[in-house]
């Protein structure tokens, strides 16, 4: 079983977990203006089938799985999203399980947007689980429910490794929010090129770990 599944919009393999059933992190907001809604209610005819199937490969999902399966693919690896939907950090194994699969796949980099840093617990699990990887790139997803929470949080327990290498992403108001002219404005998603996932070297991707990098997502 191959669940690591090519997404077009985004140019980037995704490994995915059922919806809303892992989206144990979420907000009200995020609950009412979830963009994976939509394409669920489009695309997929049978998603109690495909649910079922995914979180069982992410039960069984080790490093050296997904090293293999990554090598069934045509397209380029060179990123991977974890996830494109649901959430992969729900428990204390999942943080251990992302882990294992970015120490045995360094040539991949793994694209980690999490709710998880809103749980008091997972926050503090990660900052223990997670240092010490250059192929992750974490990003700390946000909304009108809970932008400043984070901000306060990430402030708090400055100056910290894996903290200065984070990625705030927000997803809310557009032209009209208060940090929309500082942030980086994602390209896929404002429609100002043909940059994808798969090619963008700013936001999400952006190293520089002596700045706050914020990525602005337009609603969509």
């Amino acid at each position: 079983m191959n669940e690591i599944k090519f997404v077009e919009h985004i140019g980037l393999f995704s490994i995915n977990r059922a919806r809303p059933k892992s989206c144990v992190h979420a907000t009200e907001y995020c609950k009412q203006h979830c963009y994976c809604v939509k394409t669920e209610n489009l695309y997929m005819k049978h998603k109690e089938e495909v649910d079922k199937r995914e979180e069982e490969y992410w039960r069984t999902l080790t490093g050296d799985i997904v090293k293999a399966d990554l090598a069934t693919k045509k397209k380029s690896t060179a990123r991977v999203r974890l996830m494109s939907r649901g959430e992969a950090l729900v428990r204390t194994k999942d943080i251990l399980k992302v882990r294992d699969i970015c120490e045995k796949n360094p040539d991949t980099v793994f694209m980690l947007p999490t709710r998880a840093w809103r749980s008091n617990a997972m926050f503090h699990r990660m900052l223990a689980l997670l240092p010490g990887l250059p192929n992750l790139r974490l990003l700390f997803s946000t909304d009108p429910d809970c932008f400043g929470a984070c901000m306060n949080l990430i402030a708090k327990h400055m100056p910290n490794e894996l903290l200065a290498r984070v990625t705030l992403t927000y997803f809310g108001e557009d032209e009209g929010w208060y940090r929309h002219n500082e942030a980086f404005h994602c390209p896929k998603t404002w429609g100002k090129s043909d940059v994808t996932c798969a090619t963008c070297e700013g936001g999400c991707f952006d190293e520089d770990s002596l700045r706050l990098k914020i990525v602005h997502f337009k609603k969509h």
